[in-house]
Parts: C-alpha cells; structure tokens; sequence
C-alpha cells in the first residue's frame, strides 16, 4: 500500500521525473502489484479455508524466474492456466508445427492482454509478452544463449517484465513510449539523467524491504510455521504497524479488473 501512496503522484506527473525517477516508480509499481495481487490471493485462499474450500496457490515468486515461460508459470497461475488449457491448447498447442506453435502464443498472449481492459496498452503489453515467449520459445530450440548463468537469466528476466509493466500501467501507448525513453535517459528535461523525485530514508527502506521479500525470501506457502514468542511478537508489531497506518491505504490493484 505504502508503495502506490509514495509512487502513484509520479506516474500523474510522470513528464517531471527524469532517468532514476522513472526507474523508480516503474520499480516500485512492479512491487506494488506483485504485493498486492499476491497478497489478496493468499488473503482469498484463507478465507476459503475457513470455509471448507481448498484453493490453489496463485503465485510462486514470479520475480525469481528465470525465464519469461517460467515467469507466467509463477504469476497469475489460475490466469495462466486457464489461458494455456482454453486458448493455447484450444489453438493446437505445440503440435503442427513451429510456426503454428509460434502463432498460438501470440494469439493467447494478445487475448491475455485484451481480457484486462479494451486498451491499446493492454493489448501491446499482450503482444509484448507473446513476443517474449516466442523469442525464448526459438532460444531454447535452437539453444542460443546457453551461456547465460543462473543469475544472469533471472535479472535479465525481471528487467524485461517491469519493462512490460509500464504498458499495463499507463493509461496511454503515448505515456508509455514517453516514460520508456526517460528510463533510456533520452528524454532531456529538467535534470535530464537525474532524478526529480523526493526519496526519504523511509521510502529507500520500503523499496530495499520489497526487494528482498520478492527475490530472496521463501514464498509463505513453502515456511513451515512453528509457534514461538518470537513469531507472536513479529506478527504482533506487523498487525499494530497495520493498524496505525490503515487510515493511509489504498484500495486493492487488481479491483480495476
């Protein structure tokens, strides 16, 4: 919550944020919506377990993959599912051939995109993912770029999902291209490559806080809990902090949808 409330005046006034700037709010909106669609999922799960109802988990650490294919496995699982098993599968998958192969993931893809809003931004962020998958989908055909090491590949990865993000964030393809060239430091204004954005101590501590549970912490569903006190006292400052800080949220992300 407290990402969107420190990011969300930029992206309104995104044509006064330079280089950083720009990184920063496209950075801190790929945390937001992970956070927030991630948590609400796991939050929905729970209630349904109260009920009787066993859920699926609907997010493993998407910012670990390390590739784009292993990304959509970890991210919107009931989406991805559902889009492999009706549209991909429906198209006929894998088997006539490469090109065929190729065509169906970027029609599911693009219908991916179009499924969250009548937008050219949608629809491009579509395309651009189904590019993506063909573009590894003939990597690892022909394997090309077997070099690239673990690490590489899962930073390389994440770089190009936040750079998707953009197109899902904006409202416009023309407000997209315009943040894209700031964080490609071609965009000269104000202090050009610099950063236009007022960054405290507490929100470096949120950002550096977000990148370490999303890359570098066990996902909840695989922690096996073990009562202690110092559990009970953890999650009793978290609920105090929450409390004191309720009168500043916002509203779920993923309601839009």
């Amino acid at each position: 919550d407290q990402i969107a409330l420190i990011i969300n005046p930029y992206w309104s006034n995104y044509e006064e944020i330079g280089f950083l700037g720009a990184w920063l709010i496209v950075l801190g909106y790929s945390y937001q919506i992970y956070f927030d669609f991630s948590g609400y999922s796991d939050m929905a799960v729970g209630l349904g377990r109260l009920l009787g109802f066993k859920l699926p988990r609907n997010f493993h650490l998407p910012y670990t993959a390390k590739n784009v294919s292993d990304f959509w496995k970890r991210w919107h699982i009931s989406l991805s599912k559902w889009l492999r098993d009706y549209l991909y599968i429906g198209l006929g998958g894998s088997h006539n051939g490469i090109l065929y192969t190729l065509r169906n993931l970027m029609i599911t893809m693009l219908l991916g995109g179009l499924w969250h809003g009548a937008n050219w931004t949608f629809v491009f962020w579509g395309a651009y993912h189904g590019f993506l998958l063909i573009l590894y989908h003939l990597i690892r055909k022909y394997n090309l770029f077997f070099f690239i090491n673990d690490r590489a590949s899962r930073f390389c990865t994440f770089i190009l999902v936040i750079i998707g993000w953009v197109f899902f964030r904006s409202e416009s393809m023309s407000k997209a291209i315009y943040i894209l060239k700031s964080m490609s430091g071609l965009n000269e204004h104000g202090n050009g490559f610099w950063l236009e954005i007022n960054v405290g101590f507490n929100v470096i501590l949120l950002f550096i806080l977000s990148s370490i549970l999303a890359h570098f912490v066990k996902d909840t569903w695989d922690i096996k809990w073990q009562f202690s006190k110092k559990l009970l006292i953890a999650f009793s400052s978290i609920l105090v902090l929450c409390i004191l800080m309720i009168n500043q949220g916002s509203e779920f992300l993923y309601y839009q949808f």
